[in-house]
């Protein structure tokens, strides 16, 4: 008979305790929809990439003024995406000769027009979804206990690269630097998808 009342009095222990453990870990206490879409679930960063549409996933925590947030999120969303598919292509022209053997200013130009062109297509109309969480944090300091965690969705066509690639290749066509000029030539320069 005795060992049932301590049998009790351990379970309840055990229970304050999984109680002031679940309290004092981060939750959600807001969204900005019932249920969390499931590209929030992507990985960040890394390119998602079926036939109709190339998808990027960027985050923005510990925000605390929330409109504010949400315009810094779009906007950091959009130049992490540029940032990302120009490294892409760059990355896929370092293994070109003819790129490596440009000089370094022509190597410049080309890349300042990639720039160029992306920050013309790379735009709020490429926003496909914001999503946002309140975050209640009780082991932070106060002043960021309660703090938003925005998830942006970017949304591309692979349909619209081709067009980039193309633009980019009538410059070097166009220029007056013969190293561009021999670029403009290698079709496997401006065949480059991210």
């Amino acid at each position: 008979m005795r060992f049932f009342p301590a049998f009790l009095m351990c379970c309840q222990l055990i229970s304050s305790c999984h109680q002031a453990a679940s309290q004092s870990e981060p939750r959600i206490i807001e969204q900005s929809r019932r249920e969390r879409p499931d590209w929030v679930h992507s990985p960040l960063t890394h390119p998602t990439k079926s036939g109709e549409s190339i998808e990027y996933h960027m985050v923005k925590t510990k925000v605390m003024d929330l409109p504010l947030g949400l315009r810094q999120a779009e906007a950091s969303a959009l130049n992490d995406t540029k940032l990302m598919v120009e490294n892409e292509i760059l990355l896929f022209w370092k293994k070109n000769e003819v790129f490596q053997s440009l000089e370094a200013s022509d190597r410049a130009l080309v890349q300042q027009q990639l720039e160029k062109l992306l920050d013309a297509r790379i735009t709020a109309k490429l926003i496909g979804d914001i999503y946002f969480e309140k975050i209640l944090d009780p082991t932070s300091v106060m002043a960021l206990q309660e703090t938003y965690s925005i998830h942006t969705r970017i949304v591309m066509k692979p349909s619209e690269m081709p067009a980039l690639m193309h633009e980019l290749r009538n410059f070097c066509q166009n220029s007056l630097s013969q190293g561009l000029i021999k670029l403009a030539k290698v079709d496997q320069v401006f065949s480059t998808q991210p």
